[in-house]
């Protein structure tokens, strides 16, 4: 019973730390916008290049699934967009979106990525075994064996994201949201995830074509 004890506890530690999941905690847009962005601008604000490039490229790779034109901001803006004023990074994507012609600009910014630790209790969990007993002809029976999970800490990662949609006539920000991912392990796959539930929940928002 030790070594299935310590076989599902370094189970449940394994698949906590390699678990990741995106979800959107809070969203918010406007109804009478109209909707229906068909070439949009996709900007990420993060001091890490590496970042910046990759949540934009796969954010306009996902859009372009979904039937928009995308335009990735970075090649026609490089460096560290986090360190412009406001003003300086305003004019900026305000000339490259005349430049592209695009009617809504996606923005994407980093909230806070943050790591916390959490303590899991022990458990206690009955576990049934086949057993085969003698009688009025053989059957199958169960006895049931007791297998404790020592209580562990584990780590949580926890990355928040704010996600803007602006429509470039008004100026005005039409969709917003809010999301978390959990315990995300690789950049590519973790901004995948990211994208597809951002995009599709702008898809049944109405702010894309096709619904």
């Amino acid at each position: 019973m030790n070594r299935l004890a310590a076989l599902i506890s370094g189970l449940a530690l394994l698949l906590g730390g390699c678990a990741s999941q995106t979800e959107l905690t809070s969203v918010a847009l406007d109804r009478e916008a109209r909707g229906h962005y068909g070439r949009i601008l996709v900007l990420s604000i993060s001091g890490d290049q590496l970042v910046r490039k990759t949540v934009e490229d796969r954010i306009g790779a996902t859009l372009a699934r979904a039937g928009v034109t995308a335009v990735v901001a970075y090649p026609a803006l490089p460096g560290e967009l986090d360190g412009l004023g406001k003003q300086a990074l305003r004019q900026r994507a305000e000339a490259l979106v005349l430049e592209e012609n695009a009617e809504a600009v996606l923005v994407a910014s980093l909230i806070r990525d943050e790591v916390r630790e959490e303590y899991v209790a022990p458990q206690i969990n009955q576990i049934a075994t086949p057993a085969l007993h003698p009688g009025f002809g053989p059957y199958v029976g169960y006895h049931y064996d007791t297998v404790v999970t020592p209580g562990y800490f584990t780590s949580q990662r926890e990355v928040f994201v704010q996600t803007s949609l602006f429509d470039v006539e008004t100026g005005q920000a039409v969709w917003r949201a809010q999301s978390r991912t959990l315990n995300p392990v690789d950049l590519n796959d973790s901004v995948a995830e990211f994208s597809k539930v951002l995009v599709h929940r702008l898809q049944d928002d109405g702010m894309l074509p096709g619904r």
